[in-house]
């Protein structure tokens, strides 16, 4: 059922005054038991307090939200918690311990989550209005098919949370097909989706995770993306199918048919004209006009929280290469090291910011790239986004398992001057020809812009890649000592001012 058919209002707690209610066509309900919840046509709950004097009314009201909140904000039901005038803040704190794990009360700073309101007893038809405002999104198909993408029922069921969302997210067809994607660095889950049902299946890119993170996903796209990125080079979001539950969320994106993503794509094909396109055509409003802001770098392409996060990883790798005989740098002092290279101007524009392999895909044969996943498209340098994706086409894990580059070849291409490649590097590398065609490619890009905005990008771009290289360094992987050892040269590089 469609957001704008659910017409009905849940009652708890006694009865309401129906004209403000029925002047905006909502029908009222009293609840009976928890699976009047299960209503696909009820928008909105609402609890009535009733007196929270002493402790006896507040752990009444306590059990009766811990019955019905949660469950309620699941299936999308906005909740009213409706105190009497004097007790709102009462009320909300009574309604923060038993409404249960919601979303909104871990929401992030600047996202809006509205799943539960507490207001009083004197202004219903605030309380009406707010029924009818709320975006409760469509109610769950509850005989929808979910299968795998060969028709077959799903190896590994999907979480009840997450499979009520997807009832609700695609509650007009009668079936769908999905199968999981690999992500990028967060640790959100990411699914292509065929419809079934109609004359067409619709492709559609799924992610979940937390409310608040696919929130500002949501907000990021409305305000930066939408009409500012080609139509057919971002994955438009259908608004309507991105349903909130009471912790997750879905971000429901159009697909571009017969679009393969690119590490998929690039061990088999020349893809350099897809790579130019990224920037020249899909990002290219953004990246056309930069601003000059001075900052400093590290933080820009590493923030301090993720810092710590990283250290673990590369101590490990750190002590296996000091116990082979390597002696560059140390783990912390990347960071101390980076951290001291001074501020500076550099050209910033808006930047996808996860531009991983993962989050490219190529239409066909042609020199088309989709790029998805704008969750955070924020302001970075210029080299920030081509540096993400090189890093990724050279030691990305799955890549390397199929297409292995040597390790010599590797480190040929990230020790030195990242700009003079030579034929005996490209020669060395001939077991991967389009991925490295592709990393000169994205070198040559950022060459080309620095040319027209008239400043040398070339330090920026290798502090970038430096950086990008402890990401693949800290992991447990076969490649993850040559990645740091490659880090170590580059950090020697940047941090030496006579080459600059």
């Amino acid at each position: 059922m469609r957001a704008e058919e659910r017409t009905k209002v849940l009652v708890d707690g006694g009865e309401v005054d129906p004209p403000p209610f029925e002047a905006r066509q909502l029908g009222l309900k009293k609840v009976e038991s928890a699976a009047d919840l299960n209503d696909g046509s009820a928008r909105a709950l609402i609890v009535l307090a009733g007196a929270l004097s002493s402790d006896t009314d507040r752990q009444n009201l306590v059990k009766r939200l811990r019955r019905l909140a949660a469950p309620a904000a699941e299936r999308g039901i906005f909740v009213v918690v409706v105190a009497k005038a004097g007790e709102e803040a009462a009320a909300l704190t009574v309604a923060q311990s038993g409404a249960g794990r919601l979303a909104q009360w871990v929401q992030r700073a600047g996202v809006v989550l509205r799943q539960l309101a507490v207001l009083p007893d004197s202004d219903w038809e605030r309380i009406a209005e707010s029924c009818a405002r709320c975006r409760c999104g469509p109610s769950s198909n509850d005989s929808l098919a979910i299968r795998d993408e060969n028709g077959a029922p799903l190896k590994e069921p999907l979480s009840p949370d997450i499979e009520l969302l997807f009832r609700r997210a695609f509650h007009d067809y009668p079936g769908i097909r999905i199968s999981a994607e690999g992500g990028g660095k967060s640790s959100a889950s990411v699914w292509k989706v065929e419809t079934e049902g109609h004359e067409r299946h619709a492709p559609f890119i799924v992610k979940s995770g937390d409310a608040a993170e696919m929130e500002e996903h949501i907000n990021t796209y409305r305000d930066v993306v939408a009409d500012r990125v080609p139509f057919r080079g971002c994955a438009p979001l259908c608004l309507e199918r991105c349903v909130l539950g009471a912790t997750s969320q879905l971000a429901v994106s159009r697909f571009v048919e017969n679009a393969v993503r690119l590490d998929h794509v690039v061990p088999d094909r020349d893809v350099s004209a897809v790579v130019q396109a990224i920037y020249k055509t899909v990002l290219g409003r953004w990246r056309i006009r930069p601003e000059k802001k001075t900052l400093s770098l590290l933080p820009e392409f590493l923030p301090a929280s993720r810092q710590d996060v990283y250290l673990k990883g590369l101590e490990r790798t750190y002590k296996d290469l000091t116990g082979a005989g390597y002696t560059g740098p140390s783990p912390q002092s990347f960071f101390d090291r980076l951290a001291g290279l001074p501020a500076a101007e550099h050209l910033v524009c808006r930047a996808h910011d996860d531009l991983n392999l993962r989050n490219v895909f190529v239409c066909g044969r042609d020199a088309e790239a989709v790029l998805i996943d704008f969750t955070r498209a924020a302001k970075r340098p210029l080299s920030h986004d081509v540096a993400r994706l090189e890093v990724g086409l050279a030691f990305d894990t799955d890549l390397q398992s199929v297409q292995p580059i040597p390790p010599e070849v590797l480190e040929d291409f990230y020790t030195g001057d990242l700009f003079a490649v030579s034929l005996e590097h490209l020669l060395k590398g001939r077991v991967a020809p389009h991925r490295l065609n592709a990393i000169t490619t994205l070198r040559t890009t950022i060459l080309e812009e620095g040319q027209v905005h008239g400043v040398d990008l070339r330090r920026e771009y290798t502090v970038a890649i430096c950086v990008g290289l402890l990401y693949y360094a800290k992991a447990k992987s076969n490649d993850a000592g040559v990645a740091y050892k490659c880090a170590g040269s580059l950090l020697d590089r940047v941090t030496n001012p006579s080459l600059w």
